[in-house]
């Protein structure tokens, strides 16, 4: 670019220096933030007769700019302009660079009027002939309206005068904006109000956790607390375990056994959905077959207290015999066989509680 359009880069940056106090005559009006945005544009340049150029030629380009303030932005834009001569209908090819700073009034709603100074190049390159570059001025206005806090549309009329060929030509842009950032509503001023002390939450439950972000009030002191004040929920596995012993060549359950079937009883009357299967064993003395059938009877008996005697559903007890044919003690032995005789069961389940310190 000329000499001449660096001029009006120190302008842009002049712009940036100024003052945003108008801002307190906007207050609650929507206004652009600083910061960078793109833009692309399409338009139409009304060239002078005397070039001997259609008119109304067709115009495109695309653009970065800054906006400084809510009151002054500046644009870099790049453009091309498509055209032909009136006389011979010769393709001309045009070339555009141009810098423009942009002066914004107070918005009205989402519409924001402006007032445009700019400077740039332009660079008519015909198919047959020299080329022409010249630098050129304009100056205009238009609209700028907000669609959302970052898109926006633009509309401009300018008129540009060649510094070169001494004429004015005429031309009317529509841009699309997208800003960087969003915009934002001018706040009132508002004078500082003496606001009384508050006091700093307190801990009423003692938990360590602040009453301002405390979810559970009035948690037990003995429980562990999570960041949001409220007891630790953990899930533990829980078991009880049976053991029976008989008589020899007996199925009758010894009152001695009473107290530990009732404990287990209360366990599954603790747990419902727990069940459980009565293992019935004998020694080794007498045969397969009878061991068999006695095992199964001492499976049975226990389970029969379970149910008329401690309540127990039925359908939750499962009685099986196993003969002799799963010893714990050696048969060899009136200790290993007494040991033997024998009905076992496991109940295991899972249970919640709360963490305690």
């Amino acid at each position: 670019m000329h000499r001449s359009t660096a001029t009006l880069c120190s302008l842009a940056l002049l712009s940036a220096t100024g003052t945003v106090a108008a801002e307190e005559r906007w207050a609650g009006e929507t206004v652009y933030a600083k910061g960078a945005y793109i833009t692309g544009m399409g338009g139409i340049y009304d060239y002078d007769s005397e070039r001997a150029i259609d008119d109304d030629s067709n115009t495109w380009g695309f653009g970065v700019g800054y906006q400084f303030n809510s009151q002054y932005n500046a644009e870099l834009v790049y453009g091309r302009q498509d055209e032909e001569t009136s006389v011979g209908n010769r393709y001309v090819d045009g070339e555009v660079y141009r810098l423009d700073v942009f002066k914004n009034f107070k918005p009205r709603g989402r519409t924001t009027p402006f007032m445009l100074l700019g400077m740039g190049d332009l660079d008519l390159d015909p198919a047959q002939g020299p080329s022409n570059n010249e630098t050129f001025v304009n100056v205009g206005g238009g609209f700028r309206y907000r669609l959302n806090d970052r898109l926006s549309l633009r509309w401009d009329a300018r008129a540009v005068r060649s510094l070169d060929e001494n004429i004015t030509e005429f031309a009317t842009n529509l841009s699309l904006i997208y800003a960087f950032q969003d915009a934002y509503k001018v706040a009132s001023a508002v004078a500082p109000v003496a606001v009384a002390p508050v006091a700093a939450p307190g801990d009423a439950d003692g938990d360590g956790v602040l009453d301002d972000v405390d979810q559970c009030p009035d948690t037990p002191r003995n429980l562990q607390v999570n960041k949001r004040g409220c007891p630790i929920l953990t899930r533990e596995g829980v078991e009880i375990d049976l053991h029976v012993e008989f008589d020899f060549d007996k199925d009758v359950v010894k009152t001695q056994y009473m107290p530990r079937i009732e404990a287990v009883a209360d366990f599954m009357k603790k747990y419902p959905t727990t069940s459980t299967t009565l293992e019935g064993h004998t020694d080794s003395i007498g045969t397969d077959a009878y061991n068999q059938g006695l095992s199964e009877r001492r499976a049975n008996s226990v389970r029969k207290v379970f149910v008329e005697r401690f309540g127990i559903a039925g359908d939750r007890l499962k009685a099986i015999g196993y003969g002799e044919s799963k010893p714990i003690a050696d048969n060899k032995t009136a200790e290993g066989r007494e040991r033997n005789r024998r009905t076992t069961a496991v109940i295991k389940t899972t249970r919640s509680r709360y963490k305690e310190r």
